[in-house]
């Protein structure tokens, strides 16, 4: 079976992708990277989440919003690199 990426075109109020292995729609979809000025974005969004995530528990918890921890989130992304890949343009 062969496996096969559609996007469509640009259209006012939708966006996406779908993935099929044969001519069946595959239910989970394939992480597409998302590259900027050479540099995967994925890295960074999972580092944001995490710290943004902790803060929403805490302000369900407490109804008090703590905002984000700004040393969590500056710990995480010390670990990604800093230049961009010029293999990924």
């Amino acid at each position: 079976m062969h496996r096969r990426l559609e996007v469509p075109e640009a259209r006012p109020c939708a966006s996406g992708h779908a993935c099929y292995t044969g001519t069946v729609k595959d239910r989970d979809l394939p992480a597409l990277p998302h590259i900027w000025r050479g540099n995967e974005m994925k890295p960074f969004f999972n580092a944001l989440m995490s710290v943004t995530m902790a803060a929403g528990i805490e302000w369900e918890k407490t109804g008090v919003n703590p905002g984000h921890d700004q040393a969590a989130l500056d710990q995480l992304l010390a670990h990604l690199p800093n230049k961009p890949d010029e293999t990924l343009r």
